[in-house]
């Protein structure tokens, strides 16, 4: 009798812990997004929208391949189409430099037509204040992901010394002015660049010759237009003007500032290695592309769909994250761990 009540203790019991697990709080990384708003930011930008691993206190716009006030603009229509009234937005100063040859199309998108209400955004202060002010009232440290060039950023470190150390890395495409591959956003502001990559920030910088990238092409975007999701959707609308699907056509788009937040979700899949000019910047080395190319797909997908296989049990898809359901000597290495290897290798 009594190994029975105990068989029924253990199993209500163990019930009762994947209630609690399917019920508790996701651990969610908060980033802080520096765009210039060019076609591979806005379909950057979908993927974190899309996903349910980050919040993101402020996306601020640079003079890049939009201008700041144009990219402001497509910027609340992006927040409205995925719902996100609770994200602020700032817009950076005019570099009063000749504008890009793709301005045209990577302000003037294509949009599905928006859901929901409209977001509740404003531009109000300039982007270097914004940045100070949200570093400054955070607790926690945060990710800052920079699809752009470094203008705001240098500009807010400028204003203030001490946020540096509210940022546990910066993560950027681009490279530090000196490297043989700057790159286009480092090329638009080197001043500012140089100057970040001088202040000692962690930076985990991303720059590869063009024939090592990944083509956004026609195959991929076939795949993305048969989706049936939301974020899709919005990739496969704003490729869908004739002068882009002209581009597209003659294989100009490759997958750029979109490595940044495939980073974020899956490190696994990228090597780095420590910069000559010092061991806080580290710089993209490698990446295996079918992993890539995979979880691009999936991050356009379902939200559940990233972490939950058909083939797993809803156990794994609640696998704890939440620091109060662990241990006191083991709560304090979770965020680094999740921040380190990511959510994927987490639950792995």
């Amino acid at each position: 009798m009594i190994r029975k009540r105990c068989v029924v203790l253990y199993v209500l019991l163990f019930f009762c812990l994947i209630a609690h697990f399917a019920h508790a709080h996701t651990y969610r990384i908060s980033v802080l997004v520096d765009t210039d708003m060019a076609l591979d930011d806005t379909r950057a930008l979908a993927m974190l929208l899309n996903s349910d691993m980050v919040d993101i206190p402020l996306i601020v716009t640079s003079d890049g391949a939009a201008a700041p006030q144009a990219g402001c603009e497509n910027l609340k229509t992006l927040l409205k189409y995925f719902e996100a009234e609770e994200t602020k937005i700032a817009k950076g100063r005019v570099l009063g430099k000749p504008a890009p040859p793709w301005r045209q199309w990577s302000e003037d998108l294509k949009w599905p037509e928006p859901r929901g209400v409209p977001a509740k955004t404003s531009a109000g202060r300039p982007a270097s204040e914004e940045i100070v002010n949200t570093l400054e009232s955070l607790d926690e440290e945060i990710l800052y992901l920079c699809l752009g060039p470094l203008t705001n950023l240098a500009e807010a470190i400028s204003l203030s010394p001490e946020i540096k150390d509210k940022i546990s890395r910066l993560i950027y495409y681009g490279a530090h002015p000196d490297n043989p591959l700057p790159g286009w956003n480092t090329n638009r502001d080197p001043d500012s660049a140089r100057f970040v990559f001088d202040s000692g920030l962690k930076i985990y910088s991303m720059s590869l010759p063009e024939e090592k990238l990944l083509q956004f092409d026609q195959s991929l975007y076939k795949e993305i237009e048969g989706m049936d999701t939301a974020a899709a959707r919005l990739v496969a609308s704003i490729h869908a003007s004739s002068i882009v699907r002209k581009l597209l056509s003659e294989g100009h788009f490759f997958v750029w500032d979109e490595m940044t937040v495939i980073y974020l979700n899956r490190p696994s899949l990228f090597k780095f290695v420590p910069a000559a000019r010092g061991s806080n910047v580290m710089c993209l080395a490698a990446f295996k592309n079918e992993g890539v190319c995979d979880t691009y797909l999936k991050l356009l997908g379902h939200a559940a769909d990233f972490h939950l296989s058909p083939r797993h049990s809803v156990v794994l898809k609640a696998f704890p994250s939440d620091l109060s359901l662990f241990r006191e000597d083991v709560s304090p290495y979770v965020k680094k761990i999740i921040e380190k290897y990511g959510l994927e290798e987490w639950k792995a």
